[in-house]
């Protein structure tokens, strides 16, 4: 007991000495001081490109004006692409039309003269039958006669043209040129129909008579492929076979005459068309 009671006071005395050394070793301790953020007081600069930056109306006045300008400049150049690209094209569908239209000119050229033989032809005939019987020249009006069944068939260049139009093409085309080409079109298609209406005329009618009134075996021995000795005729034609060639032989005039009318002015119609994509496109500098 007597040994617990000494450990006691002991520790009794030693509470206050551990106290002061308390006291001592936290008056020595600095203050902790709590360090605050930097950026609490710091201004805060924002760059242009920031999501929360604030446009002035003239960025975006000049960002709309830049915008513009590009999609301007690339309607401009795409414009002039199409453009050029069409000039090309024009050019190359009137090299073409000249070609059809040159072809034309030579075969109304010669599809003119050898109608005009055949309307000289039935003239001829109608001058011989006007005489009496016995001063009209039997051979000439055999070797006419059967020459009436000839004609010369216009066969217009018409591809390039009617490519154009199936394709809605024409628009490469000034007005005028497209309206000549039309005009030009028009005429050729009524020279056509006249034509058809002669190769009905000459199937039903022509053809006909002229087996009804020749002597093929004379006709031969004029292109000396036969001798033939017999006559002219092989029967002499009367009245009424004499007025049915008249007429016959006149409607052929005025048909012959009539369809080389038009022809001239589809002529005409081609130089003119020649000269003005001559001009527009300047083939005659080449």
């Amino acid at each position: 007991m007597s040994e617990e009671k000494n450990i006691k006071e002991q520790f009794t005395e030693d509470i206050p000495k551990l106290q002061e050394n308390v006291d001592e070793i936290i008056s020595q301790k600095q203050p902790i001081k709590v360090k605050e953020p930097q950026n609490q007081n710091m201004e805060v600069h924002k760059h242009p490109h920031h999501v929360t930056h604030k446009k002035k109306w003239g960025e975006y006045l000049l960002e709309f004006f830049m915008l513009f300008l590009a999609v301007f400049l690339g309607f401009i150049a795409e414009n002039q692409r199409e453009h050029m690209v069409e000039k090309s094209r024009a050019r190359q569908y009137a090299s073409s039309l000249m070609e059809d239209l040159k072809a034309d000119t030579a075969e109304l050229n010669t599809t003119i003269s050898g109608t005009r033989n055949y309307a000289l032809n039935a003239d001829t005939i109608l001058s011989e039958l006007d005489k009496p019987a016995s001063v009209q020249n039997d051979t000439l009006l055999q070797r006419l006669t059967a020459q009436l069944a000839l004609f010369n068939f216009y066969d217009p260049q018409l591809g390039t043209y009617n490519q154009l139009k199936n394709y809605g093409s024409l628009r490469y085309f000034s007005i005028e040129i497209s309206k000549r080409l039309n005009h030009y079109e028009t005429y050729a298609n009524y020279i056509l129909k006249m034509s058809n209406q002669h190769l009905e005329f000459r199937t039903e009618l022509l053809l006909p008579f002229i087996n009804k009134i020749t002597n093929t075996r004379f006709i031969r021995s004029l292109r000396n492929e036969i001798k033939y000795n017999g006559p002219i005729f092989i029967e002499k034609p009367d009245k009424k076979l004499t007025q049915e060639w008249y007429t016959l032989a006149y409607s052929l005039k005025k048909n012959y005459n009539l369809i080389v009318k038009k022809m001239e002015l589809q002529l005409k119609n081609a130089k003119e068309l020649i000269v003005l994509l001559e001009k527009k496109y300047h083939f005659d500098n080449e």
